[in-house]
């Protein structure tokens, strides 16, 4: 059995020779079913943009940089003695530790899609949720990728991978956003000012 969409395009596309010259009433009503549907499809497409535009920016602006899901980038670093969580507090293993390889995750990340933005943007990390699956010890070679998986506006979702010299050591995923620098520099500084305590006055001689 035919659908209603299948009989309509199949009537609209027929030659004008072989159309009766009264459409039928059940040709006019899938007609007029087709017309509603591609209202309500304009009427969501306009909605969405709305929505993204809201966000400070236009659905296209990210695409036009060349900033789309399956951007990749590659990493490593070796592990040194600043790396170890013995170092750093988050444990007393001298093995990579896991506030700084979140680190590496977010470098990989950002470099990927910072050299895309126009000037006088950035981006900034705002969600990690990482897996850290195997330790690492000093001296060894940690190799770190990162692939673009979703842009929803000025917001970025990233699937990034650790491997050391033998095993994988991390999956994590994690969140970016898009900012003007100028614009988030100058709400830094009035969130510091209002932080500001005004000095004691001095006594009177």
């Amino acid at each position: 059995t035919q659908s209603c969409s299948s009989i309509a395009e199949a009537t609209l596309a027929s030659p004008t020779g072989a159309r009766s010259s009264t459409m039928s009433g059940s040709a006019r009503a899938v007609r007029r079913l087709l017309s509603i549907r591609r209202a309500d499809s304009a009427r969501l497409c306009l909605r969405n943009r709305e929505t993204h535009e809201s966000k400070g920016c236009s659905v296209t602006d990210q695409a036009k940089h060349g900033i789309l899901p399956g951007i990749t980038n590659s990493m490593q670093w070796v592990v040194s003695s600043q790396h170890l969580a013995s170092t750093w507090g988050s444990g007393l293993a001298d093995v990579l530790a896991t506030p700084v390889l979140v680190g590496f995750c977010e470098e990989v990340a950002r470099q990927s899609v910072d050299r895309l933005l126009p000037p006088g943007q950035q981006t900034v990390g705002t969600k990690v949720v990482i897996d850290h699956l195997a330790a690492t010890p000093c001296h060894m070679k940690v190799y770190v990728r990162s692939t673009l998986t979703a842009v929803d506006g000025r917001h970025l979702v990233f699937s990034i991978e650790a491997k050391d010299e033998q095993e994988c050591v991390a999956r994590c995923e994690h969140h970016r956003f898009i900012i003007d620098a100028d614009r988030f520099a100058d709400r830094i500084s009035k969130k510091s000012r209002s932080k500001e305590r005004p000095a004691s006055p001095t006594e009177s001689p």
